[in-house]
């Protein structure tokens, strides 16, 4: 997950992210992905995004995925 915050006149709001981290060799660095925006921090819903995370993983585990970001090596690699 990665964090973002801007300040407007009520004060500061935080917008959470889904991302990974792809090696940038320009910058020399790792610099994350954004791959899903899941919105300002204080409207989540936190047990839609439990069973989000719930589902992809039984999914993933089922099919025995190798998953890949274009772009990327792929980083994980499932055989069950």
């Amino acid at each position: 997950m990665k964090t973002t915050k801007r300040e407007n006149k009520s004060g500061t709001v935080r917008y959470l992210h889904l991302a990974h981290n792809e090696w940038d060799p320009v910058k020399g660095r790792a610099v994350p992905k954004v791959l899903f925006t899941f919105g300002r921090e204080d409207d989540l819903d936190r047990d839609a995004v439990e069973r989000l995370v719930a589902s992809l993983s039984t999914s993933i585990l089922q099919r025995g995925l190798d998953v890949e970001w274009p772009g990327s090596s792929p980083v994980m690699s499932l055989t069950v």
